[in-house]
């Protein structure tokens, strides 16, 4: 009988978590408020995207009142959301050369997670006092209030989004997606299930796109005004960010160990961001490449751009192949592509010395 229910112990313990994952894809017009005013606002720089002011100013103009709000908006942005992840030294933090899963918490950013959550804008805004104290409540009525003629204009110029968020959320299969994720897991060594809400964002027009994690577990989306969703352009941008979701969570042990395994090899080089060492990579050679030739049948486009950092793109390229070779195997990220990515970062930085005339000291 002992041995009997050691051998059960064994083969639960051993047995494979499957992944339960649904991944809801739609239009919110409280999430579209959200991502607008939070980029035009401009509150900190590298977090919010300059194009939203650029647009907003061009076609509406920017005056001492809208700084004015802008700036109380600001202030109350630094002080509820937190972010581990500025001015940390990747060789000493608990996340290393990773991606923080604090900084994208729903305690993190409590007006995110409040926002995206609400049904629609005038339910939202009435209920703030719920979700924060009476002073930010008052603060934020009066920033929305204050610029709602314009950006009430550039909600309705987002009617498109609703037709492409219904046609990819189309594309997710949980027969199809489930197993690709369950790998993608054990490859980070963490446990991923539930379910994850996307929305389509209005990005100002031109040639750009993006796409973020924020709250946990919401997706943005932010597309080009007036541009035609195709699913197939958004499909993999989608698990590109869920893998940064995973990785995010890979306990802070394994971080540690994997940073000090890859600076070994290649120290930050300058003007690199540490996540373009291999947070980055990572997710285009897991969320795109090995998506693509797993999930859809095909590979990725070997002519298109995979990412707009050449960096990054050539270190996803590189590792990619060895990604997509280890699916079908129990390869983890502790198997060889720390190693990998760090070789070819160790080689760019020598190539960039040779093309500056500098030399390595």
């Amino acid at each position: 009988m002992r041995l009997l229910l050691l051998a059960l112990v064994f083969l639960t313990a051993a047995a494979p978590v499957r992944a339960e994952v649904t991944l809801s894809v739609s239009y919110s017009e409280t999430a579209n408020l959200f991502s607008i005013m939070d980029n035009v606002s401009g509150w900190q720089e590298g977090f919010t995207d300059p194009a939203y002011r650029a647009e907003w100013t061009k076609r509406f103009g920017w005056s001492a009142a809208d700084q004015a709000l802008a700036d109380q908006y600001r202030d109350y942005r630094l002080r509820t959301m937190l972010d581990d992840s500025q001015d940390l030294d990747p060789a000493t933090s608990s996340n290393g050369i990773f991606a923080s899963s604090t900084t994208n918490s729903v305690e993190s950013d409590p007006l995110a997670a409040y926002l995206l959550g609400q049904p629609d804008i005038k339910t939202a805004l009435k209920n703030l006092d719920k979700a924060m104290t009476a002073a930010d409540a008052k603060l934020l009525r009066k920033f929305y209030a204050h610029f709602a003629p314009k950006w009430r204009i550039l909600l309705a110029e987002s009617q498109p989004l609703i037709d492409g968020a219904a046609q990819l959320n189309q594309v997710f299969d949980p027969a199809k997606i489930n197993p690709f994720v369950e790998r993608l897991s054990r490859f980070y060594n963490v446990k991923t299930d539930g379910g994850f809400t996307v929305f389509f964002t209005r990005y100002p027009p031109g040639p750009k796109s993006s796409a973020h994690v924020v709250a946990g577990r919401y997706f943005l989306l932010h597309s080009p005004s007036g541009t035609k969703i195709n699913p197939s352009d958004w499909d993999d941008v989608v698990m590109h960010e869920l893998t940064h979701y995973i990785s995010m969570r890979q306990p802070s042990q394994q971080k540690q160990a994997l940073t000090k395994q890859f600076l070994a090899i290649c120290p930050i080089p300058p003007g690199i961001k540490p996540l373009w060492l291999l947070e980055e990579p990572l997710a285009v050679a897991w969320g795109q490449a090995a998506y693509s030739m797993k999930v859809r049948g095909r590979p990725l486009n070997p002519l298109s751009n995979w990412y707009t950092a050449p960096w990054i793109d050539n270190v996803s390229r590189t590792i990619a192949p060895s990604v997509i070779a280890g699916y079908d195997n129990a390869a983890t990220i502790n198997d060889g592509i720390v190693k990998e990515a760090a070789n070819q970062c160790k080689n760019l930085t020598a190539i960039s010395l040779l093309m500056t005339g500098s030399t390595a000291k």
